[in-house]
């Protein structure tokens, strides 16, 4: 039994982290895959699957869609469809669908694929599919296709419910190829079913006799913290062009990433709705810039002389409150407290309300709290 990991295979394990990192952007094998694709469903049973390739999971998902509508409603509802979809459906998607059908890692992994792609992918396909169905049921030439939409949903509602983003798998791939490294006895089979799948499938909808891949994205971009960023353009972009922006790991609206920090205004500031969303605007636009409009009227620095609020709030989070009024027009609402926010170590702008004058106000409105017991001698 493994008990203890030697200097040297410890110094290898940033090697098998980076190997299975860089492989979310390393395009498929073909070849590989449908080996691989084939052997999985050779495993569990199921006869050989038609193999289809799409350039981006949004892609792949619409090819399952004209699928299953032809598949579940018959030849005469595909001629229908034929003259009526939007010539860009018709002839980007549903040809290549059947010109295809005939011719035929550690916990560090797992947060930079698993998490952030799969969740971002999952959310992107249910309002992105949706959208781009919305314009057709409003088309006065397309008056078959709204009075179908709802079928058409159901099937979308099908792809949704069963795809797979593998990413997740990978960091146990990258895992388990470690151990097999270090001396894990696996059954071989299985292990190698399970890595061989990993390297190559990145997103898949199966279904019995058939199943639909997407390429892998051609680019991908982290932060040297191993978090989805990319201050110029889309974190994240597939062949087709298909991806998402991501500043410090949280997907943002493509206007932020796209306006240089010197164009930024005050005004977009306002129009965002997610916290998360302002800490990045207030991260690119720059602290001391935003402060620099308002006036600091309390700081962590007046609050020193006692144990608990040195070393347990002020000493790590440095907080401020500034009065942002003259920014917002003389609204007695802005008066926002700023702080080093404990888990990313980002500056952040928090609106407190109205009538706050003091740190310990505005934490007392945040948590609920009297901090009184709390007070030193120099407290406010």
């Amino acid at each position: 039994m493994i008990t203890k990991l030697t200097k040297e295979q410890e110094a290898k394990i940033p090697e098998f982290i980076n190997k299975w990192v860089d492989k979310a952007s390393e395009p498929i094998d073909v070849e590989k895959c449908n080996k691989a694709v084939k052997n999985i469903y050779k495993d569990m049973g199921q006869k050989e699957p038609i193999v289809i390739y799409g350039r981006s999971p949004l892609e792949t998902s619409y090819l399952a869609w004209l699928y299953l509508i032809d598949h579940n409603t018959g030849s005469q509802l595909r001629s229908q469809l034929d003259s009526q979809l939007d010539s860009q459906l018709y002839s980007q998607l549903y040809s290549q669908l059947y010109s295809q059908l005939y011719s035929q890692l550690d916990s560090q992994l797992d947060s930079q694929l698993g998490s952030q792609l799969r969740s971002q992918l999952r959310s992107q396909l249910d309002s992105q599919l949706d959208s781009q169905l919305d314009p057709l049921s409003t088309d006065q030439q397309c008056e078959l296709i709204k009075e179908l939409l709802p079928h058409f949903k159901e099937q979308l509602q099908l792809i949704q419910s069963c795809f797979y983003v593998t990413t997740w798998w990978s960091a146990w791939a990258g895992f388990y190829e470690f151990g097999d490294y270090i001396g894990v006895k696996y059954d071989k089979q299985k292990y190698n079913l399970f890595k061989d799948f990993c390297e190559q499938v990145h997103f898949i909808i199966p279904f019995e006799g058939i199943c639909f891949i997407s390429d892998k994205p051609r680019v991908i971009n982290w932060n040297d913290k191993g978090q989805l960023h990319s201050e110029t353009y889309k974190a994240i972009e597939y062949e087709d062009t298909y991806g998402w922006t991501c500043l410090n790991g949280v997907k943002v609206p493509e206007k932020l990433v796209a306006t240089p920090a010197h164009e930024l205004t005050l005004d977009y500031y306002k129009e965002l709705e997610s916290a998360d969303h302002r800490i990045e605007f207030v991260a690119k636009y720059g602290v001391e810039r935003m402060k620099s409009l308002g006036t600091v009227i309390d700081t962590y620095e007046n609050y020193k002389g006692h144990e608990y609020w040195d070393r347990y709030i002020f000493g790590k989070s440095k907080y401020e409150l500034i009065d942002m009024r003259k920014v917002y027009n003389d609204d007695r609402e802005a008066i926002f407290l700023g702080m080093v926010h404990q888990g990313n170590g980002m500056y952040i702008m928090e609106c407190v309300g109205s009538g706050v004058t003091t740190i310990k106000q505005a934490l007392e409105n945040r948590i609920e709290e009297d901090l009184t017991e709390y007070e030193c001698a120099d407290f406010h």
